[in-house]
């Protein structure tokens, strides 16, 4: 039997066609970071359950980022459980004193920032992290931590998701031509002046 020993993440409540889309954005938009040259997702018999394996493995910055994409995807509309399984390690940030330590990531239900994540660490810890690096202890826990033995023989592989390379060019031209809209009136307001 083999396990999971390995930072993922657990999506539920979800139907497949809505993640493999959202994963699939994502790694599209987020194309030249390399955490998203590939994304394995797995399917568990229990209908609406999702596990995602990363062989090249995001930092943790990045994984706090994908746990909170998944929740509020691009194109998708869902309401999925998102739930990020991580060992803390040097160089994670400001939670030195739990390193070596497994910690739960997902998204509050409270959110209404959706730019931060909430970590429970094994010891019943909560802390919130916010994208800007702030983080801050919670006086009590919305969820507790779990963390359930993953086996591999009790998933099958759906797919590895792959930025499509028409789509990032594409994605690439767009963001290119906002440039170029956004210079043209500036341009033109600068010889209006001169």
């Amino acid at each position: 039997m083999y396990m999971v020993d390995s930072n993922y993440i657990l999506v539920s409540n979800v139907q497949q066609r809505d993640i493999e889309t959202a994963v699939a954005n994502m790694a599209v938009m987020h194309a030249d970071n390399g955490y998203t040259k590939s994304i394995e997702i797995y399917r568990y018999p229990v209908k609406g359950l999702f596990l995602l394996l990363f062989p090249f493995p995001p930092d943790f910055e990045w994984f706090q980022y994908i746990v909170n994409y998944l929740k509020y995807p691009e194109g998708v509309t869902y309401n999925a459980d998102v739930r990020g399984y991580w060992t803390l390690k040097k160089g994670d940030g400001a939670l030195s004193e739990h390193i070596g330590k497994r910690v739960m990531l997902y998204v509050s239900d409270n959110d209404k920032e959706y730019d931060n994540v909430a970590l429970v660490t094994d010891d019943k810890l909560t802390y919130r992290l916010d994208f800007s690096g702030i983080v801050t202890l919670l006086p009590a826990n919305e969820k507790e931590f779990i963390e359930i033995e993953v086996s591999m023989n009790d998933f099958a592989h759906v797919i590895n998701i792959v930025p499509d390379k028409e789509e990032v060019k594409k994605l690439e031209d767009l963001k290119q031509r906002k440039g170029c809209l956004f210079l043209m009136p500036l341009l033109g307001l600068i010889s209006w002046l001169f």
